[in-house]
């Protein structure tokens, strides 16, 4: 999300949020709320170049 090259708990809590509901209502007609824990500040992965 910011650039920074990696990816955190909460960007990632962030985007499934925000994209879960949508994709299982529209390929299953049910509704689907993700569940993460984790810090939010926790870095999962970092990308390297």
């Amino acid at each position: 999300m910011n650039k920074d090259k990696k990816i955190t708990v909460g960007e990632l809590k962030a985007y499934l949020k925000e994209n879960v509901p949508y994709m299982a209502r529209r390929l299953t007609g049910t509704e689907q709320q993700p569940v993460i824990s984790g810090n939010d500040t926790d870095v999962i992965v970092m990308l390297k170049k």
